[in-house]
């Protein structure tokens, strides 16, 4: 069979851009209301169209299924000089010889990325000609004295190569001067998935000598195309086979009235057979008495149609005669597509990476749009985010989870975010553009300084077709106020010997709400002789958490003037740095061990030891 070559596309892209909402709040706030939303592309208000010829699309903005209507060619009519009349309604009403094109109705899922391509079949010719399908076409009726009309050429779909539909062309009817005999057969009606054979044309009526008259042609089948029709005595008069898909040529042109052509279809329908004699003396075949004496060639077959549920299309029953093309000789095939919009549900969540923020630093926040179904987002379908506090920041990172072309925004990764705050997302689908899969989930980073020592709330918003509960959500991001405690402790409380040890504890604890990095104690007054070197162990990677606390310590031996002194007194301090490098400090913390004092020295008494006598 040939191939159904499809011309150059044609394509045109829509796009929709969504605007963002505000909010507030009740105390000191930077409040920024990002919105993220496909601003869902609508399909056609009119249906598509198809113009007579190969056609090539993609789906129409927005939508993810069509209900297609097809209708193939009719065969021509070809009486009394081998014309058509030209006013049908008044000079020959009926228009009865040429075979009617099959007509089908069904509707199939389409996917933004779909080829959409095939072939609308025009009308045979009433006097010769048979209507082209691309590079098939309906037979030619048989040239001589009165040429036979032409079969109806075919209409097809596909869908990515792959055949999902074809109606097949109605045959010709035969010429002459006989309206009641030699009509072509119509085309296979399709009665759901499979291939449907069309109708043999009808035998014309040779001149008064019988039994001669010229058969009508075979109907194309559904495995083979139709034979030609067959005159008794006379093979040079018989009508073409049909090839493949294209109709067989109406009989040779030796005799008065030659026979139509077959229509195009699945397979082909053959031509009619011609008449041997002339004008004059014509008799009724003997089988049908009322299709008159005058003479006329053989009508051409109807072609066969095809139906498949390839890519998940699904047939739609037909009224009573609604399976046949409108009546009407030559009447060109049709090709309609109405659009159903995509019906997805998405969803969207906002993260800081951080609760809190030091005023001068960037934050990370990720977004999240999850499209959950049922369908995928059609052509045109962008996802865009809209999110006037990220204005200024800088896009990070775009990943989407699915397997398809990666997505892209309109400000590239690495770059600032424009002043608006609006990204717009989408892959290519094609020459056009699209958004997210069924499931899929596309994630948007980007980093923005904040400034300030009040609340960051950040409100996100999806706007598409489906459940509004889950279009809304929000991320808070708190100021950094960083503290630190100290708790000093010396072991044992009371020393009363030189070289005595004693052991101090620094318990120092993060009570701020940011991570530090460095933690140190310094000493602030020592009354000891030299000073204390306290150790600490070393911080996690991530820093001292709010909350955590960590204890560091430090030895001293006591000296002859702590004994002196009656006392050894220790103040110290803990210092700690943030992430970005801010200082903050404990309050002191103080301890304090007690040595005995030495007794003092009584004037005029030696210091011997011994006990003085009162008394004596």
């Amino acid at each position: 069979m040939s191939t159904l070559t499809p011309p150059s596309s044609r394509r045109v892209r829509l796009a929709g851009i969504a605007a963002l909402a505000t909010a507030t709040a009740t105390i000191t706030i930077f409040s920024s209301v990002p919105s993220s939303h496909a601003d869902p592309a609508t399909p056609p208000d009119e249906p598509t169209t198809l113009g007579l010829g190969a056609f090539d699309l993609t789906p129409a903005p927005g939508s993810c299924a069509a209900i297609v209507t097809l209708e193939g060619g009719n065969g021509g009519t070809a009486i009394s000089g081998a014309d058509n009349d030209d006013e049908p309604p008044t000079d020959d009403p009926t228009q009865a010889g040429g075979g009617q094109g099959a007509r089908v109705q069904f509707r199939i899922p389409v996917s933004p990325t779909d080829v959409l391509t095939g072939v609308v079949g025009r009308g045979g010719a009433g006097g010769g000609l048979g209507g082209a399908s691309g590079t098939d076409h309906g037979g030619n009726g048989g040239t001589g004295t009165h040429p036979g009309a032409g079969g109806g050429g075919y209409t097809s779909f596909l869908v990515n190569g792959d055949l999902v539909a074809l109606v097949g062309g109605g045959g010709g009817s035969g010429g002459g001067h006989n309206a009641k005999a030699g009509g072509g057969g119509h085309a296979g009606v399709i009665e759901g998935q499979g291939a449907f054979a069309g109708q043999d044309g009808a035998n014309g009526v040779d001149a008064s000598t019988t039994p001669r008259a010229p058969r009508g042609g075979g109907a194309g089948a559904i495995d083979a195309p139709g034979l030609g029709g067959v005159h008794a005595d006379k093979p040079a008069d018989n009508g073409n086979p049909g090839v493949d898909r294209s109709g067989g040529n109406g009989g040779g042109g030796d005799g008065a009235d030659q026979g139509g052509g077959g229509g195009a279809g699945y397979f082909g329908g053959g031509g009619g057979a011609t008449t041997v004699g002339d004008v004059s003396g014509g008799t009724p075949d003997a089988t049908d008495p009322d299709v008159g004496a005058a003479i006329v060639g053989g009508g051409g077959g109807g072609g066969s149609s095809f139906f498949s549920t390839a890519h998940g299309a699904t047939f739609i029953d037909q009224a009573e005669g609604d399976s046949l093309a409108p009546d009407g000789a030559s009447r060109n095939g049709t090709g309609e597509l109405e659009w159903e919009p995509c019906a997805y549900d998405l969803s969207v969540k906002k993260t800081a990476a951080a609760e809190v923020f030091e005023s001068g630093t960037p934050v990370t926040y990720t977004l999240v749009i999850t499209n959950n179904g049922p369908d995928l987002m059609g052509i045109d379908d962008t996802v865009t985010v809209t999110d006037d506090k990220a204005g200024g920041g800088t896009l990070v990172s775009v990943q989407a989870s699915g397997s398809g072309t990666p997505f892209t925004c309109d400000t590239a990764v690495g770059s600032a975010i424009p002043a608006d705050g609006e990204l717009d997302c989408s892959r290519p689908a094609g020459d056009e553009v699209r958004g997210l899969d069924n499931g899929e989930k596309l994630t948007l980073v980007y980093s923005k300084v904040l400034t300030g020592n009040a609340p960051v709330l950040n409100n996100v918003g999806v706007t598409d077709r489906g459940n509004p509960a889950n279009n809304t959500a929000a991320a808070t991001v708190q100021p950094a106020v960083p503290g630190l405690s100290l708790v000093k402790k010396a072991t044992p409380r009371k020393v009363a010997k030189l070289g005595e040890k004693i052991t101090y504890t620094f318990k120092v604890t993060n009570t701020g709400n940011i991570a530090l990095k460095t933690v140190t104690i310094a000493e602030q007054q020592f009354s000891g002789k030299g000073s204390l070197t306290p150790k600490c162990p070393a911080l996690p990677a991530t820093g001292l958490a709010p909350g955590a606390s960590i204890t560091c310590t430090a030895a001293y031996k006591v000296h002859q003037r702590d004994l002196a002194a009656g006392k050894v007194v220790n103040v110290a301090t803990a210092t700690g740095t943030t992430p970005a490098g801010n200082p903050v400090q404990s309050l002191p913390s103080k301890a304090k061990v007690k040595t005995p004092k030495k007794p003092k020295k009584v004037a005029g008494t030696p210091a011997t030891g011994a006990r003085s006598l009162s008394g004596r």
